[in-house]
């Protein structure tokens, strides 16, 4: 069921009267999985590192569409996102610093951005894993 207008208006006033200022990304996630994820809030609650160039593009859409960039590699992110023809030499350098950080953050092909939005739905990582 996705929130309509009226559900929307509603929730926010009923916000404003409990004195909440501003949401959450949890509170915002928490909301749009009670009453419908929202298109742009597809990935609302995923975090992920984007430090290959050329992936500039990428990392803005992801963010658009609700995800959390990070600037570091740390133990909160869930994905690390890639081109699909990374260097094998840089793919082995980037598991070494998963290893490093121990972290269980999934390294996939930007392509996985792309194609959650057109499937309006987050998609098995796993197809995407590098």
């Amino acid at each position: 069921m996705h929130a309509t207008e009226e559900s929307l208006t509603f929730s926010l006033k009923e916000a404003e009267k409990k004195g909440q200022k501003s949401l959450s990304r949890e509170d915002i996630a928490d909301f749009e999985f009670e009453y419908g994820r929202l298109k742009y809030g597809l990935f609302r609650t995923c975090q992920a590192a984007v430090f290959h160039e050329g992936l500039d593009k990428n990392q803005s859409t992801f963010a658009y569409y609700g995800g959390e960039v990070r600037d570091k590699i740390d133990c909160d992110i869930q994905f690390y996102f890639v081109p699909e023809d990374i260097e094998e030499v840089d793919l082995k350098m980037l598991k070494l610093k998963r290893k490093s950080v121990k972290s269980a953050f999934k390294i996939v092909t930007e392509n996985w951005i792309d194609d959650c939005i057109e499937n309006d739905d987050l998609l098995n990582e796993d197809e995407y894993v590098r």
